[in-house]
Order: C-alpha cells, then structure tokens, then sequence
C-alpha cells in the first residue's frame, strides 16, 4: 500500500516522458525562457529591476524563470530541460494530491483519486507541454490546500502561513490565480470561518492582523486588476449566452480528455464518434455522481464538510470562468484541477462500496483514458499538426544557429523560440505586431538581413507578410532564401 502511490507517480511520469520532443516547442512554452537566460533583449520581460525580470507579462510572474535559471546553466536549452522539470513538479504534485487526499478521506479513495489523475489525458497533456503555463499553479492549489486542512487539524500558525506563501506563489506565478484565492477565501468563510478566524485572534499579534487586512486589500485591487485586464464582469455580457455554452462545452470535453487534442493541437479529425460518445458518457457520470453524492448524508461529518468544501470552490472557480469573456481556452478550464479528479474519485468510492464494482469501473475509465492518450501520442509527429506545434520549428532553430547573419521573424512566437536556443545578442529581431499604423523599422530592410515568415499554408500568420512586403522600400527587393518545412526565409537584397 505504501508503495503503490509511487508506483503509480513513476507510471505518470514514464508516460509524460515518452518522445519528449514531441509535438514540437510552442511558443507559449517558451515565454520565460528569456528570462531564465539572463534577459538579453525585452522580449517577454515586462517589468525589470536592473537587469533583474520581475513581471514576463503584465498578468504573469517570473517565478518559473527563477526555477529554470540553474536548469539552464547546469544543462543548457534543449526539449527536455524545458519539459521534464515541468513533469517532475507535476509529479510532485500529483504525490501531495495524494497526502491530501489520504488526510481527508483515507487510504483507498486517495489511490483511486491519484489512479486517476496519473492516467488522465487531460492532466498529462497540460503537465508535459506547461502551456498557459499551469503547472505551478496546480502545484500550488495542491499545496495550499494541504497545508489549509493541516492546519484545520493542528491548528498551528506555520501552517497556516505555508497556506498563504503558497497561495502567494500561485497569485504571482499567473494573476488569474486569483480564480482559486476568490473561491477558497468565500469557501472558507462559508464552511471553516470560527476555527480560522479562532486561531487569528488567539496566535496572531494585532499588528501581525492588521498587516493581514492590508494583504487582504491589495489582494482586492489584483481581483479588480484581473477584472479590467480579462474583461470581466462586462455588464452587457454578464451572462451572454453564446459564452455560457461555450464554457460549458469545453468543460465536458475536458472532462473527457478530448478538448487540448481539438482546440489546441487541432486534431479533432483523429476523435472518432464512439470516442466522442464515450467521453460524454465519462462527463456525465462525473457529474451524476458528484450530484448524488452530495445528496447522500455523510457517515463522517468532517469528511462532508472537506467534499463541500472542495466543490464549492470548484463551483466558484467555474462560475468566474463563466462570467469571464475571454476565458474558456483548455488551460483556463485547468484551473478545475486538482478539484476534478478528486471530487470524481471521492463520488467514486462513496458510491460503490463493493470492490469489484468499484474495479470494474476503475477498469473501464483506465481504458478510456488510454484510448484517448493515444490519440495525442498518434498527432505529435503528424505533419498535419497545427502550426503551433509543429517540429519543423527544430529545423529552423538548427539552421539559424549555424548562420552569422540578422534574423528578423515576422510572425508571432518564432523569435522567442529562436531566441531560446541561440542567445546571441543582436542575432535575432522580434518583428511581429507591424500593421498599417506601425510602421516595419527601416534596419529590418538592411541588405542581407534574412526574414523569416510561415509560408502561406498557414493562413492564421499571413498578414504580417502581407505588410512586410508591403512597405518594402523601392531600393530593396526580397528573394527567397530557403523553405524549410512551414517556414519561409527571404534575403533582403539591393534593387
């Protein structure tokens, strides 16, 4: 018994690990990259002190790029030291998930809520490919989560301030962790208020409370900064209908472990109808069981009062996605995790006592899971992967690493990728973002400067093509260089 959660944790990470160097490294993925590295230009450093990164956007943090900055000089930039740290912390969650589930509702269901989570498409996409990024914050909910019901138990103000670092580290690694801070704040005040607020006045100083109401306010004016920047609470939209039911799809196609295959990699051709089906029949019974579940009395009262607990926050994190306008990509619905597998594990097991039923179902779940991990394993090498993903950005990164020339991209993501892998200082221009009103910097027509755009396949990145050629001056003409792969590059040349 001891040994099967690591079992299970070594299984996830055998199966996170596997070809990881497919699909190929999105753009996304790399965001912190320039941070980590020492931040040779401004790309994707929003807020600096000196040369110190604070801020990579204006809504996410520079945490991860703290994490990667030792990786990188101990190991260098390469897929797998961008993506195995990122499964090893996911696997570290996964094990406190466990801890967390085994202090709150015994040994069996958290191997059944870990069994779960290890062999979830969903989760493991997410973990292996951090983009959004979300890893760190699951990290985090888990451990601030753990910590909060540690205290709950021990009534100790260290864990109670554990709880609040890690729920720090979430809010700074990505502002709409404030998501999860909203909902467990308003869960706490609804089900754990007196024994919370007991331990405060009887551990704390004043001065120690009162310092914890101006967190508080500050904690206020980020949620209203999060409201302005994501569009949130639009009065008109409040509950526009269109997004309502969009939001609510893509939470079932999570749930089935369909929706990064189809929105993100899209290969929603690979997803054949039983699968389709299936999925909506894994959805449904989620939550069936977790309706029925919280209809049946609870045997331990403090065992009901964590499941509510759980759900309410989960509910509330789901109802400020709903009413958020620009929300509803996968890795916003991700922030249902951990709250999804371990409600679904506790229904589980409440539901059907008997082993074998329990075994039976476990079974059947397993072999969904499968199914469907198996179609994200058949489109990572696919050529027909959307272009974000595509391996052909290795090529490209070869290629210009051997080259002593200026390398200005035009499309979005290509510098950062390039970027990642040869930090050489004025190699590489960001040119994405010129349009009619702004103007292509005249340097990027130097003769013998070397532009890179997609080819006109990929139909999403055609317009700054489009421009560049343009506003090409009458003293340059542009010739194509080289094709590799999706990828176009041109020469600029003297008339």
């Amino acid at each position: 018994m001891l040994v099967l959660p690591f079992v299970f944790i070594f299984i996830y990470i055998v199966i996170a690990s596997f070809q990881l160097s497919s699909p190929g490294l999105n753009y996304d993925e790399l965001l912190f990259t320039n941070a980590a590295l020492g931040s040779i230009d401004h790309n994707f450093v929003d807020v600096r002190i000196g040369n110190f990164p604070v801020m990579l956007m204006n809504y996410i943090g520079a945490l991860k790029a703290y994490i990667y900055y030792p990786i990188f000089k101990l190991f260098g930039v390469s897929a797998f030291t961008i993506r195995f740290p990122m499964i090893l912390l996911s696997a570290a969650g996964l094990y406190i998930l466990y801890r967390l589930s085994l202090s709150l509702f015994g040994g069996r269901t958290a191997l059944v809520v870990l069994l779960l989570s290890v062999l979830d498409p969903t989760y493991i996409v997410h973990s292996r490919m951090d983009v959004g990024p979300v890893v760190i914050s699951f990290f985090c909910k888990t451990t601030s989560l753990y910590f909060f019901f540690l205290f709950i138990k021990q009534r100790k103000t260290n864990t109670l301030l554990l709880f609040f670092l890690f729920c720090f580290l979430g809010l700074y690694n990505k502002l709409n962790f404030i998501w999860f801070l909203v909902a467990t704040f308003i869960s706490i005040l609804l089900f754990y208020r007196k024994p919370v607020l007991s331990c405060i006045q009887k551990t704390i100083p004043i001065k120690m409370q009162k310092t914890g109401v101006v967190i508080c306010i500050l904690l206020c004016l980020s949620f209203l900064y999060v409201l302005k920047k994501l569009s949130f609470l639009e009065m008109i939209n409040l509950f526009y209908f269109k997004h309502v039911l969009y939001v609510i799809h893509e939470l079932f196609y999570t749930l089935n472990g369909q929706l990064f295959l189809t929105q993100s990699l899209g290969m929603g051709k690979l997803v054949a109808p039983f699968y389709t089906i299936a999925g909506w029949v894994v959805a449904f019974t989620i939550i069936l069981s977790i309706g029925i579940r919280l209809l049946k009395r609870f045997k331990n009262k403090d065992v009901g009062l964590s499941f509510h607990f759980l759900f309410c926050i989960a509910a509330i994190i789901y109802f400020q996605i709903i009413i958020t306008s620009n929300a509803g990509v996968s890795w916003h619905i991700f922030e249902l995790y951990p709250f999804i597998p371990l409600l679904f594990g506790v229904s589980l097991v409440t539901l059907f006592e008997s082993e074998t039923i329990l075994a039976i179902l476990l079974s059947s779940i397993i072999l969904y899971q499968g199914a469907i991990y198996s179609l994200y394993s058949a489109s990572y090498n696919r050529p027909d992967i959307s272009s974000a993903w595509s391996k052909d950005i290795y090529q490209l990164i070869d290629y210009t690493k051997k080259q002593d020339k200026q390398f200005v991209s035009m499309d979005w993501g290509t510098h950062t990728q390039l970027q990642a892998f040869d930090h050489v200082k004025g190699k590489y221009f960001d040119g994405w973002g010129v349009n009619d009103d702004r103007k292509v910097p005249s340097e990027y027509y130097k003769v013998g400067t070397l532009i890179i755009f997609h080819n006109n396949a990929v139909t999403s990145m055609k317009l700054a093509k489009e421009i560049f050629f343009k506003q090409l001056p009458s003293t340059r003409l542009l010739k194509l260089h080289k094709t590799i792969g999706i990828y176009e590059v041109w020469e600029v040349g003297k008339k």
